[in-house]
């Protein structure tokens, strides 16, 4: 964060923290040891109090900023570009005298006034938060604990880190399958879902493969973005608990999680395929996938490829080329 602000700072920016899913995570400022709420760096923060999040009014969400100016602009913001409630109401009412000031619009805006027994909710869960993401960070412990001892663990996933000087408050269990296992992502998410683990993908995963986005932005491409796209297809969440969980509830997530039969993934270059030990291993692939039902897909143009649900096989003959090229 130190290094964002800086930048902000020298490129006279305006930073706008999205903290949706970071209520009550603390950041180090680099002076000495101080510690700031995530949210509270930039020029405005935000917060969701969506119902799955660390805190829920039902719907809707907060924002906060540093003056009273920008506090008129998202206030107007909120209730449909209206001056009503304004606190510098009048001086704006006085330039338009012509316009009836009960309905005064300066500024596009949109519905997003909260109801009051949304306010009231929120209210008492307010008092809760504290204790609330202090036993979710307990409960993220005991479960990284639990799962780090089994040596399955780390052969099969890994989870997510906090940044040096970032106290989050996390309200899910980030975990990123290895490589090997992303074929089997979603298998693995519908079996926890069987078991009554309910998860989630991290985020959206890879935005950019969002319909949204490319029907206004042709020119993005998924695989330009390396670090979204292993989330997309190797990463979800496990939502963490806000009360006290029983280690015994905690063992029994391990065990589940552990417990599913994964199977890595192969991709298999067979060189010289056009002779004799080539056509064997082509056959004898193509026999037993055909057996068991594994293939998915057999590509006609060279080279040769045949998918199946846990390997690809690709033979190339000396027609596909110098491989070190």
């Amino acid at each position: 964060m130190q290094q964002i602000t800086e930048f902000i700072n020298r490129h006279k920016l305006i930073l706008i923290e999205d903290t949706c899913e970071s209520l009550g995570s603390l950041c180090q400022t680099g002076i000495r040891s101080e510690r700031k709420m995530l949210g509270t760096f930039g020029s405005f923060g935000t917060f969701s109090f969506y119902f799955s999040h660390h805190i829920t009014s039902g719907e809707g969400g907060m924002v906060i900023c540093n003056t009273e100016e920008d506090y008129n602009i998202v206030r107007c913001l909120r209730a449909h570009g209206w001056t009503r409630h304004l606190t510098n109401r009048q001086t704006i009412e006085e330039k338009y005298e012509d316009i009836d000031s009960r309905f005064l619009f300066v500024n596009m805006g949109y519905n997003f006034r909260p109801l009051e027994v949304q306010g009231a909710m929120l209210n008492v869960q307010l008092d809760k938060l504290h204790i609330f993401n202090t036993c979710r960070r307990d409960n993220l412990r005991r479960i990284k604990e639990t799962l780090s001892r089994d040596d399955r663990f780390s052969r099969l996933m890994s989870l997510m880190e906090a940044s040096d000087g970032v106290d989050p408050a996390w309200f899910g269990l980030g975990v990123l399958l290895n490589r090997v296992y992303a074929h089997q992502r979603l298998e693995f998410l519908q079996y926890l879902e069987r078991n009554g683990i309910e998860n989630r993908p991290i985020i959206s995963g890879n935005f950019v493969r969002q319909p949204c986005v490319s029907a206004f932005c042709n020119d993005e491409h998924p695989e330009n973005y390396p670090g979204a796209e292993a989330i997309h297809t190797r990463g979800f969440f496990i939502g963490i608990h806000q009360v006290p969980l029983d280690q015994t509830v905690i063992n029994k997530l391990a065990n589940v999680i552990l417990a599913f039969p994964f199977s890595p993934y192969h991709v298999v270059v067979v060189t010289g395929s056009n002779g004799m030990l080539g056509k064997y291993i082509q056959d004898i692939v193509l026999e037993r996938s055909s057996a068991d039902g594994s293939i998915i897909k057999i590509t006609s143009t060279t080279p040769l490829k045949i998918v199946t649900k846990d390997s690809e096989w690709i033979f190339l003959t000396r027609h596909d080329g110098d491989l070190c090229k």
